[in-house]
């Protein structure tokens, strides 16, 4: 469906179901899930409370090593319960082979452990999956006698709606970024909390000043693996940012706000963040609002889209997702 199209005619809704497996290797010769941080209570509880991972994990259509692979599971997950195994997920499937090849599902959501069926809620999604929402009920297929290998099963059911995106283009080290949504046109709160107001299509473009480095730095690194320095992906480490928003692409331009937030490289083979960020509006029509970004940006593609999965105050009611360019 060309992009025209979508703008002036959504596509319907329709369910989608799919299976996979995990291949979560936390040992042996070649993990694919390595330690970046822990808290000082990490050895003493059971728990393991405030271990932080990032993970690279291969995902098969079966349940084999050798089965067919599908993509990665990519992003960073943290032991967060004091009593139980329980993970906080920030993680994206990028499906790497197929006809979905080149599309992602944001995942953001707990995992129990201990259970033996959890459910974790799929937020958004490019490509293929673009708008997608729905849920993942995962178990543990298998487990090898040294508990370095587990096989996990996905049961994934979404519902596809319509198209909506960002745009991203990296000059130097700013980012342009071209947003379109689907809002609800807000009546009134009160109203809004019964039923959603009449939808309508925003288009957004701003400039994020991406500060690495120099004298007044706006990303600073947090955690990294024992790999982070040896890979040239750079895989593990973990920063979080305070970037300027701007009108145009001039470090003067007008200040429109902030992206704030945490990002991660999580890919063994490329550069390519886990995104977990807030763009908060400090000026203009919708100060005070803010519109929330999870997703996968792989640094060396020349356009990138990531899902916009909610936000607040202008932008509490909406569906969107996000391009980005480099040039």
């Amino acid at each position: 469906m060309s992009r025209a199209n979508a703008e002036e005619s959504f596509r319907k809704e329709k369910l989608t179901k799919l299976r996979f497996y995990v291949q979560d290797m936390v040992g042996g010769e070649s993990p694919t899930v390595w330690k970046v941080a822990q808290s000082n209570l990490t050895d003493i509880l059971p728990s393991a409370f405030g271990l932080v991972s990032v993970l690279d994990n291969l995902v098969t259509s079966g349940p084999k090593l050798d089965s067919g692979e599908m993509g990665r599971i990519q992003g960073i997950i943290g032991l967060s319960d004091f009593h139980e195994k329980a993970l906080v997920m920030l993680v994206n499937l990028v499906f790497t082979q197929g006809r979905y090849n080149g599309s992602t599902l944001s995942i953001l959501g707990r995992n129990s452990l201990d259970a033996e069926l959890r459910e974790v809620p799929i937020v958004g999604g490019t490509g293929a999956f673009r708008m997608a929402r729905g849920y993942a009920i995962t178990s543990t297929y298998a487990v090898d006698e040294a508990h370095t290998h587990g096989v996990i099963q996905y049961d994934v059911t979404l519902k596809l709606g319509s198209l909506y995106y960002i745009t991203m283009e990296k000059f130097s080290t700013i980012m342009l970024i071209l947003v379109s949504f689907l809002a609800c046109t807000p009546m009134s709160r009160a109203i809004a909390e019964e039923g959603l107001g009449k939808e309508k299509l925003t288009r957004l473009r701003f400039y994020v000043q991406d500060m690495v480095g120099d004298e007044s730095p706006t990303v600073w690194k947090v955690a990294q693996s024992n790999i982070t320095g040896i890979l040239p992906s750079a895989f593990g480490l973990v920063s979080v940012l305070d970037n300027l928003v701007t009108s145009g692409p001039e470090m003067e331009s007008v200040e429109v706000g902030r992206i704030q937030g945490i990002i991660g490289l999580s890919d063994f083979h490329e550069k390519a963040l886990v995104m977990l960020v807030n763009l908060v509006f400090t000026k203009g029509e919708y100060n005070g609002s803010t519109l929330s970004i999870l997703g996968r940006n792989s640094l060396d593609a020349d356009v990138r889209e990531a899902p916009i999965v909610g936000g607040t105050g202008n932008g509490t009611w909406l569906c969107y997702y996000e391009h980005s360019c480099s040039r």
